[in-house]
């Protein structure tokens, strides 16, 4: 059994934190200013900060890392977390499916990406807050395409759309399933670094 949460005078069972983290070609985009070894210590360092905010709302013991990288399931296990070897690296909606089947004891997960390098624990727990009260929470990213952060039941029947309009497609998913819905844009939450003006954002925010 997971532990519980008291949030807002009401107690709760903690959620499966999956983060997915690819073993491959990490934020490629950033090649234009980051040579392959930085953008792979560029990753793993927004792996940390997210775990950061994990540990800051109390879940690292709930959070599990979903990766083929031998090296980034050491990283999450010396932080806390648990390393889930993925048997090979096929993209993030195969990660998450692999990770929901695994963790079957689990009845409510939070899919959270390894790249919210701005994330808080308040954040997360704002997220649980409102997820008491409907059947899912999404988080979209800034430019409201991607999902930063999707909470919902172990018992749905979820369709993940990562990297393909996933923000619209889960929210549609959600309404034809007749499943009641809240969005959370939490700074923290929107903030991902996927391109070159977001690693400069990023510097700017570091900087300030």
């Amino acid at each position: 059994p997971l532990p519980g949460l008291l949030l807002a005078g009401v107690d709760v069972t903690a959620p499966g934190i999956v983060i997915p983290f690819k073993a491959k070609g990490r934020k490629s985009r950033l090649s234009r200013v980051l040579t392959a070894a930085e953008r792979r210590s560029f990753a793993e360092t927004m792996l940390l900060d997210v775990l950061a905010a994990v540990r800051s709302a109390g879940l690292l013991s709930t959070c599990s890392v979903v990766s083929s990288a031998h090296d980034v399931l050491s990283l999450a296990e010396e932080s806390g977390a648990t390393g889930l070897a993925e048997p090979s690296d096929r993209g993030v909606n195969s990660a998450v499916r692999w990770a929901v089947g695994k963790l079957r004891e689990v009845d409510e997960f939070m899919v959270v990406p390894a790249d919210l390098p701005l994330l808080q624990g308040q954040d997360i727990r704002n997220v649980l807050s409102l997820g008491s009260h409907v059947d899912r929470v999404i988080s979209p990213s800034k430019s409201f395409d991607g999902t930063n952060l999707f909470l919902f039941s172990g018992k749905d029947a979820v369709t993940f759309s990562y990297d393909s309009n996933s923000f619209w497609n889960h929210l549609g998913g959600t309404a034809r399933g007749g499943l009641s819905l809240a969005v959370y844009c939490g700074k923290g939450v929107l903030f991902d670094v996927d391109s070159v003006e977001d690693f400069r954002a990023l510097a700017r925010v570091r900087i300030n």
